[in-house]
């Protein structure tokens, strides 16, 4: 294990002796490292996972978010070094996927490292992006369009006060992919591997096959049942064709196409965020409700002895953080 490595922008999986590699996972826009928390020990003992902790949420959640893709990208070149003794894949879903590409093409320049291998979830190579702004005209659109896409928790949108711990991270990193406009492809000196979810509203196999024209060293598409967030219902079939990739034997594949499936935080006082009563009586199924909520979007486990605590957003805060262990 590298030393010297701790970093406020990645979460380790640590393995119990040195990896033979290293699997970055990059999150979707609005995500965080909790996404990719059950992948820790999922792919054997000799890889070890990280997740990238984006500003602005979880542990970061008092931290401005990230304007740009490439800022994400140049933030986490630089943090990454200590950890480039073993060789690096990288997976990114969604905005994760711009992340990554940017990351790769960074690492080429300013490290001289080539990752193992680049995996893009559902997203248009850079140079077939057809950004749009229609989602950030106001919060109503934006909730619109998280809610369409699925993948964060339907009660923290629903609660007003709630959702201000969550909404600055979401529009900067809608504000970032809708900023992320079509560029030259540059081609990368790694394999790539592209994965989508048949049914994904916005991204077609024909879109992923665009991910040929920036992978000299080999290209292949991988398409699931499901929709963008396919990696929820097929976690294990990903999981495992993940696992095949990075076995000590596996080799980019010639350029093929996949078929079909299957082939913020603030201070300021702000209204209880629930009822009086709510607050102060742990039956409360609107209280169970929102404590189950906040638990799954910060992967921590909240005594319920802790409610009359929770009367404005400073109060949630710093009951998920000692929760935490932030």
């Amino acid at each position: 294990m590298a030393l010297g490595t701790k970093s406020i922008w990645l979460r380790r999986h640590a393995t119990a002796a040195p990896p033979r590699l290293r699997l970055l996972c990059l999150p979707h826009a609005g995500g965080s490292a909790r996404f990719f928390h059950d992948w820790g020990r999922a792919f054997g003992d000799d890889v070890e996972v990280l997740a990238a902790r984006y500003p602005g949420r979880q542990e970061r959640i008092a931290e401005d978010p990230c304007d740009t893709v490439e800022e994400l990208a140049g933030a986490l070149a630089d943090e990454l070094p200590p950890l480039l003794d073993t060789p690096l894949a990288v997976f990114g879903h969604s905005m994760g996927a711009s992340v990554g590409h940017e990351l790769a093409l960074r690492l080429q320049a300013r490290h001289r490292v080539t990752p193992h291998l680049l995996m893009v979830s559902c997203r248009k190579p850079p140079h077939l992006l057809t950004p749009s702004t229609a989602a950030l005209a106001d919060d109503t659109a934006l909730i619109a369009e998280v809610q369409r896409l699925g993948g964060t928790d339907a009660a923290l949108l629903a609660d007003t006060d709630l959702r201000e711990l969550v909404f600055p991270a979401i529009r900067a990193d809608f504000a970032a992919v809708a900023r992320y406009t079509a560029r030259p492809g540059i081609p990368l000196d790694c394999p790539v591997a592209g994965y989508l979810g048949a049914g994904d509203p916005d991204i077609a196999a024909h879109d992923m096959a665009g991910w040929a024209a920036v992978a000299p060293k080999g290209f292949g598409l991988t398409v699931l049942p499901g929709d963008h967030f396919y990696l929820t219902a097929q976690r294990g079939t990903l999981v495992a064709d993940i696992r095949a990739r990075l076995a000590p034997q596996w080799r980019a594949p010639p350029p093929r196409l996949g078929g079909p499936a299957g082939s913020v935080y603030s201070t300021r006082r702000r209204p209880c965020w629930t009822s009086s009563k709510a607050a102060h009586n742990a039956d409360s199924l609107r209280a169970i409700e929102i404590l189950a909520a906040l638990e799954k979007q910060f992967a921590v486990v909240i005594n319920q002895s802790e409610l009359p605590r929770m009367v404005n957003l400073k109060g949630v805060y710093e009951v998920v953080a000692e929760s935490a262990g932030w």
